[in-house]
């Protein structure tokens, strides 16, 4: 080689070194926390939040507005499905997956091992119970003998009856010679404040003394004054019944039987940690204690179904789909829910770029204020 073809050879290899040392000085963009692979875990079998269907398509609420928030944000990813919540928590305090979209808490445990978005919606515990076959009826007239409503009107309709009877006689000559009556005072006083308050029989002893007839026609006003309130205190006991109770006020003997008939709750929840720390601290027996932690929807749903368990323990969004997938939804009712809403975020890594965390927040908002969360949501916030 002449002395012309090495100079260019020295002088390619010093460009190439040069070219080298410029890449190697380029400092480390960030943003590169964009990337394509950015790795967005679902809980699989979560439905209405996220699921992985049979046709193999991500599929639910909390996905859907991921979905969303990516395209206003600008965000490429891949998605991951995960068995439960507390593999996914796990999963991202490792740095396996980078988001977790499907309606996992904010809780205070969890802010120790990840970092939270703005939340998108909120929810509750709740028992979801299968309605008994029997009817209560002992239950049902002991709550009716204690309303204050019935017992109250049922003492002023005797009262007011005793008094229009009382008057009656004295119009009507003891009812002495109206028909179905004797000569017994006492007792034609008994039989005509019995009919009053009844209204039965009325027309008996109905004469041509005007005032007596006026006092019988206020007296059955009354009476049906009455009847209307009955009415409606009877039916404010039967609706009572069917009203969620506070989680709070369940004593051990409710709890105690709950566990008897069954209760299944999604296993990797927060919702199976209250419960397993409520048969802790009420002090039962584990083996007494008939808890099934499943994974699933589907699970749940063929639980209660079959009959297996009584009660589903977990929020009101998953609920809402649970009595959606029964056969008969009519014979379902939420028994119990907490009284405290816990709000729903997507779980991000902690070392997650603060752009692109900003960016996430930013296109939640936007989607608060134009509604489209709202609507997005409706059809389960609608639930109770």
């Amino acid at each position: 080689m002449n002395g012309r073809g090495v100079e260019m050879l020295f002088r390619r290899f010093l460009f190439g070194c040069f070219f080298v040392f410029i890449v190697a000085c380029i400092p480390f963009d960030s943003r590169a926390e964009q990337r394509a692979d950015l790795v967005v875990g679902i809980v699989d079998d979560y439905m209405p939040c996220s699921d992985l269907n049979d046709s193999n398509l991500y599929t639910g609420f909390s996905l859907e507005l991921w979905r969303r928030v990516s395209e206003v944000a600008g965000i490429d990813y891949s998605l991951k499905p995960i068995p439960t919540f507390s593999q996914a928590i796990r999963q991202i305090a490792d740095g396996e997956i980078d988001v977790l979209a499907s309606c996992p808490w904010v809780t205070a445990d969890r802010l120790e091992l990840v970092d939270f978005t703005l939340p998108y919606t909120s929810t509750k515990i709740a028992v979801l119970s299968r309605k008994s076959n029997q009817v209560p009826i002992l239950s049902f007239v002991a709550r009716a003998l204690t309303s204050e409503t019935i017992v109250r009107s049922a003492l002023v309709l005797l009262l007011v009856s005793f008094a229009a009877t009382y008057c009656i006689a004295r119009l009507e000559n003891n009812f002495l010679g109206m028909s179905g009556f004797d000569s017994s005072k006492r007792g034609n006083f008994f039989k005509a404040w019995i009919m009053l308050a009844l209204g039965s029989g009325v027309d008996k002893i109905m004469h041509k003394n005007h005032q007596a007839k006026a006092l019988i026609f206020f007296a059955s006003l009354f009476r049906l004054l009455f009847l209307s309130m009955l009415v409606g205190a009877l039916v404010s006991i039967v609706v009572a019944d069917q009203l969620p109770k506070p989680v709070s006020g369940l004593d051990r003997e409710s709890f105690r039987t709950m566990l008897l008939e069954g209760i299944a709750v999604t296993a990797g929840t927060k919702e199976e940690e209250w419960i397993l720390g409520e048969v802790e601290e009420s002090g039962i027996e584990p083996s007494y204690a008939k808890v099934k932690s499943v994974i699933g929807v589907k699970k749940l749903t063929t639980m209660l179904a079959s009959g297996e368990v009584r009660h589903v323990v977990s929020d009101t969004v998953v609920l809402s789909q649970v009595r959606a997938n029964l056969s008969d939804p009519s014979r379902y009712y939420i028994s119990h829910e907490m009284k405290y809403l816990i709000p729903s975020a997507f779980a991000i890594r902690s070392s997650l770029d603060g752009d692109l965390r900003k960016r996430i927040d930013i296109a939640i908002s936007r989607m608060h204020h134009d509604g489209s969360i709202e609507k997005l949501f409706r059809p389960i916030s609608e639930f109770n």
